[in-house]
Protein backbone atom coordinates (compact mmCIF):
# COMPACT_ATOMS: atom_id res chain seq x y z
CA UNK A 1 0.00 0.00 0.00
CA UNK A 2 1.77 3.45 -1.20
CA UNK A 3 2.51 5.30 1.75
CA UNK A 4 0.45 9.10 2.12
CA UNK A 5 1.76 12.03 3.38
CA UNK A 6 0.69 14.13 6.26
CA UNK A 7 -1.98 15.79 3.62
CA UNK A 8 -3.55 11.85 3.26
CA UNK A 9 -2.02 11.94 -0.18
CA UNK A 10 0.03 8.56 -1.89
CA UNK A 11 3.46 10.38 -2.16
CA UNK A 12 4.09 9.19 -5.81
CA UNK A 13 7.43 9.89 -7.54
CA UNK A 14 11.23 9.90 -7.54
CA UNK A 15 13.51 11.75 -6.12
CA UNK A 16 17.57 12.33 -5.45
CA UNK A 17 18.99 10.43 -2.21
CA UNK A 18 22.44 11.80 -1.14
CA UNK A 19 24.08 8.25 -1.65
CA UNK A 20 27.52 8.51 -0.22
CA UNK A 21 27.91 10.82 1.79
CA UNK A 22 24.12 12.77 3.44
CA UNK A 23 23.89 16.46 2.15
CA UNK A 24 23.61 17.30 6.01
CA UNK A 25 27.28 15.69 6.44
CA UNK A 26 28.91 17.75 3.70
CA UNK A 27 27.81 16.07 1.22
CA UNK A 28 27.70 17.45 -2.79
CA UNK A 29 25.19 17.29 -5.70
CA UNK A 30 27.42 15.60 -7.95
CA UNK A 31 26.50 12.85 -9.88
CA UNK A 32 28.48 10.30 -8.50
CA UNK A 33 26.62 10.99 -4.65
CA UNK A 34 23.29 11.32 -6.14
CA UNK A 35 20.73 8.32 -7.09
CA UNK A 36 17.96 8.29 -8.20
CA UNK A 37 14.92 6.36 -6.29
CA UNK A 38 11.38 6.50 -5.50
CA UNK A 39 10.03 8.64 -2.78
CA UNK A 40 8.67 5.92 -0.33
CA UNK A 41 12.35 3.94 -0.67
CA UNK A 42 13.87 6.92 0.33
CA UNK A 43 12.20 7.96 3.31
CA UNK A 44 12.56 4.05 4.07
CA UNK A 45 16.09 4.85 4.07
CA UNK A 46 15.80 7.33 6.42
CA UNK A 47 13.87 5.56 8.84
CA UNK A 48 16.16 2.74 8.94
CA UNK A 49 19.33 4.66 8.93
CA UNK A 50 18.98 7.69 9.41
CA UNK A 51 21.64 9.95 7.70
CA UNK A 52 24.07 7.25 7.63
CA UNK A 53 26.68 6.96 4.60
CA UNK A 54 26.19 4.16 2.26
CA UNK A 55 29.74 3.23 3.47
CA UNK A 56 28.15 2.58 7.37
CA UNK A 57 25.14 0.98 6.26
CA UNK A 58 27.00 -2.17 4.49
CA UNK A 59 29.59 -2.17 7.58
CA UNK A 60 26.50 -2.28 10.13
CA UNK A 61 24.46 -4.59 7.82
CA UNK A 62 28.16 -7.11 7.98
CA UNK A 63 28.23 -6.95 11.71
CA UNK A 64 24.43 -8.06 11.75
CA UNK A 65 25.60 -10.77 9.44
CA UNK A 66 28.71 -12.19 11.49
CA UNK A 67 26.46 -11.86 14.51
CA UNK A 68 24.08 -14.16 12.81
CA UNK A 69 26.19 -16.57 11.55
CA UNK A 70 28.25 -16.62 15.39
CA UNK A 71 24.80 -17.55 16.65
CA UNK A 72 24.44 -20.62 13.92
CA UNK A 73 21.44 -18.66 12.32
CA UNK A 74 22.71 -17.68 8.86
CA UNK A 75 24.92 -20.34 6.83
Amino acid sequence: MPRRSKKGKHRKGRNHHHFLYPKSRGGDNSLSNLLLIDIEKHEAWHRLFKNATADEVLSLLERVVRAKKHQGGVK
